[in-house]
């Protein structure tokens, strides 16, 4: 079974080559702890490719951590680096005068495989503004998939699902709490039914990724199931995509443990296993990568 992890990350310390958001994380502000991790702990591709190997990952998408804004060039030189294990999906300033052309031409570089949108719930305005349904209309229009994130406001995406019918969308992490970037509240599922109301629209996939910072359990994490399989049933595993998002969680558990729980379980099919740890992916985003026995 080949194994394509969803979201993961690469990040080196900051340079004049790949310089980092000033204005992210800065003293004080909700996102000051996450930019401590990225400068106490850079992780390079080479450790990524080597990390990958040692749980038996054969490919997977980078995504560009927030240090760098809006710029991709890292992720994209680390994907070129290594382009039969890795491929990007990439983030755009909705706001830019040329945004049609930008998204038109967005597959085109090499290795660039879709968009990522994060709004946070204090940005919930966003959702309805038109710069990004704009966004979405010409990603709609350019076959280019919207990975999208909403955590505190899941319920927005069922508009934009709508608003958008051919749109590609793939809802982060269930679209729930990030743990433990952003704290899960008592109950870490209260949202799961805005999950399962949207993937009544087709254009909906979703990522189980970074699943196991929810559970109050150690590995293999028992307590997931009841949900994950609420999910799987709604989606289908023809719309679910495993991913670790690895480096978030590492205080949390090792990426050893996030691959087995799924690989592993007696809770799925092997043919379940086989799609959402790979199968999906590859079909949602039109990518076949060889893996590790013909990685660069």
């Amino acid at each position: 079974m080949r194994i394509i992890d969803a979201q993961f990350h690469c990040w080196e310390p900051e340079s004049e080559q790949f310089p980092w958001d000033p204005a992210f994380g800065l003293p004080g502000t909700p996102m000051a702890a996450s930019r401590a991790h990225y400068e106490h702990a850079p992780f390079p591709v080479s450790e990524l490719l080597a990390a990958m190997d040692a749980v038996g990952v054969d490919a997977g998408l980078l995504v560009p951590p927030s240090i760098y804004a809006n710029d991709n060039r890292y992720s994209l030189t680390a994907a070129a680096a290594c382009p039969l294990r890795l491929a990007v999906v990439g983030k755009i300033d909705e706001n830019l005068p040329d945004l049609e052309e930008r998204v038109a031409a967005w597959r085109s570089q090499a290795g660039m495989l879709g968009i990522r949108v994060i709004v946070p719930q204090r940005d919930r305005a966003r959702l309805e503004g038109a710069p990004l349904n704009g966004l979405f209309s010409f990603a709609s229009r350019h076959a280019v998939p919207i990975c999208l994130y909403t955590p505190g406001c899941l319920a927005n995406a069922t508009g934009i699902a709508d608003r958008h019918p051919q749109l590609q969308i793939v809802i982060d992490h269930l679209g729930l709490a990030a743990p433990p970037a952003i704290p899960a509240g008592p109950d870490p599922f209260a949202e799961l039914d805005h999950l399962i109301e949207l993937s009544r629209r087709l254009n909906v996939a979703v990522k189980l990724s970074g699943v196991p910072a929810l559970s109050r359990e150690a590995y293999p994490f028992r307590d997931l199931w009841p949900r994950l399989h609420r999910v799987i049933r709604a989606f289908g595993p023809e719309r679910c995509m495993w991913g670790s998002d690895f480096t978030r969680v590492a205080d949390l558990h090792s990426y050893k443990d996030a691959v087995a729980y799924m690989r592993d379980t007696a809770e799925l099919a092997s043919d379940e296993k086989a799609m959402i740890m790979g199968g999906s992916l590859s079909r949602i985003f039109r990518w076949n990568p060889a893996g590790r026995a013909g990685s660069a």
